[in-house]
């Protein structure tokens, strides 16, 4: 019996997911969107014919509980982005985000050859949602001084207090411009555009590396052409794209093609035919 795979959240009309696992396997395994009125009927249908699948707003926290078995990283976080099934572990929980992120500020820190080693790196992580989350461990797993701010302090005391997240630190909103000044890469995962940061001076984003989630409305809107197919896969490369000048931005799309590589593996398998994934989001969303 063929595989299937597919996505649930809300709303998830537009999500571009069905098009990239496509392309990632040539169309060998079903992948649907599984729509219902409630996470209660989308984890229903789940259970009862589908081999895996991924899981995005509003749902990632939710997906966690229902988990058999639950990798480290998404008991860090507290949310997962990805179930599937397994013989022996049951319901198995992932986060994909976290991998994806940490393949692309690996790529992204790397080629830009900083002489004093990425753990002279400071992030700042704006929201505490299951994005920001991952977000900040694998910012922290990478070596860097990472802060994570939320408007609901008590949010970033409850993840920070996880084991495993010792080292990341609970930020105050109060403090953000002082935060933003003193960051070098700053990762944004609200979903919508913050009055606190369109008050600040162009200073403050002068030289830093901005990493946003959001593919579908960006509140950073300059275009980022920085993918690219090496020998060896899908890299990332940074590239001057002014918000303002000498500013470097990886959009949404960057973060959608990382956490899809790292999350079809874990779903199938089998490693995604990243080239043809690729052609699909420079003809789509003319990211190259």
């Amino acid at each position: 019996m063929t595989k299937r795979f597919g996505l649930i959240g809300k709303p998830i009309g537009h999500s571009l997911s069905p098009a990239l696992f496509n392309a990632a396997y040539g169309g060998k395994y079903a992948y649907d969107l599984i729509e219902a009125d409630d996470f209660k009927g989308s984890i229903e249908r789940f259970r009862s014919g589908y081999d895996g699948i991924n899981i995005t707003s509003p749902y990632k926290r939710l997906a966690f509980e229902e988990a058999d078995t639950t990798d480290d990283t998404a008991r860090r976080i507290g949310a997962a982005n990805i179930l599937f099934k397994t013989a022996d572990r049951g319901i198995v929980a992932a986060n994909s985000d976290y991998s994806g992120i940490k393949m692309v500020l690996g790529d992204h820190f790397e080629i830009d050859e900083n002489k004093n080693g990425i753990k002279k790196i400071k992030t700042l992580v704006i929201g505490c949602g299951g994005a920001g989350m991952a977000a900040a461990c694998a910012s922290s797993d990478l070596g860097m001084k990472t802060v994570i701010v939320n408007r609901t302090y008590a949010a970033v005391e409850r993840f920070v207090s996880r084991p495993g997240n010792e080292k990341i630190i609970a930020g105050k909103m109060h403090d953000l411009d002082e935060l933003m000044e003193a960051s070098q890469l700053i990762i944004y995962t609200v979903p919508v555009v913050m009055e606190e940061l369109c008050r600040l001076p162009k200073r403050f984003f002068t030289g830093k590396s901005i990493f946003e989630a959001n593919y579908r409305n960006p509140s950073f809107t300059r275009e980022y052409r920085g993918m690219r197919l090496g020998k060896n896969g899908i890299t990332f490369r940074k590239d001057s794209i002014g918000i303002p000048q000498r500013c470097y931005y990886l959009s949404g799309e960057i973060w959608l093609m990382a956490q899809a590589i790292t999350g079809f593996r874990l779903l199938t398998g089998e490693d995604p035919d990243e080239g043809a994934m690729l052609r699909y989001m420079s003809e789509t969303r003319k990211i190259i």
